[in-house]
Order: C-alpha cells, then sequence, then structure tokens
C-alpha cells in the first residue's frame, strides 16, 4: 500500500462529499483488488500489513465471505 493510498483513504474518510474526489476510487479500488489478490492466493496463510488492513477495512462491505473473515481474523491475531 503506498503512501498515496494512505493519504486518498484519509480524505475520504472525511466524509461522503470527499468521496468525490477525482481518481479517489480508482485508487482505493486498485489497491483493494491487490489486497485481496494476495489473500486468495495464501487464503489460510496470509497476513494482511496494518496498512493493508486499513483499506480492507473500509471496504468490508464488499467482502463478506468466510476468506474475508478468516483474513481480518488473522489480522487481529498476529
Amino acid at each position: 500500500v503506498t503512501e498515496r493510498v494512505l493519504t486518498v483513504l484519509e480524505i475520504v474518510r472525511e466524509g461522503p462529499a470527499h468521496r468525490e474526489q477525482p481518481d479517489a476510487e480508482d485508487i482505493l479500488q486498485t489497491a483493494l483488488s491487490g489486497i485481496w489478490q494476495r489473500i486468495e492466493a495464501a487464503p489460510k496463510s496470509c497476513i494482511m500489513t496494518r496498512d493493508e488492513f486499513k483499506v480492507f477495512n473500509f471496504f468490508q462491505h464488499q467482502y463478506q465471505n468466510s476468506t474475508a473473515a478468516e483474513a481480518k481474523s488473522r489480522y487481529w491475531n498476529n
């Protein structure tokens, strides 16, 4: 997760109006896609970094399956 992704995440967390920032959705969705690909590549062992978890948690409503639940659990247990 790049510094740019984290900056955009902080901006959009400020409220719905900030989600209208140009490219914000694309930047965050691209980061989320990379995180999810990493989880899917090692669904029983992948542990997200703190920054990955920030992005993943922001979009948690998009991933409500057992793989996502296990990934979140591994993050908190490590």
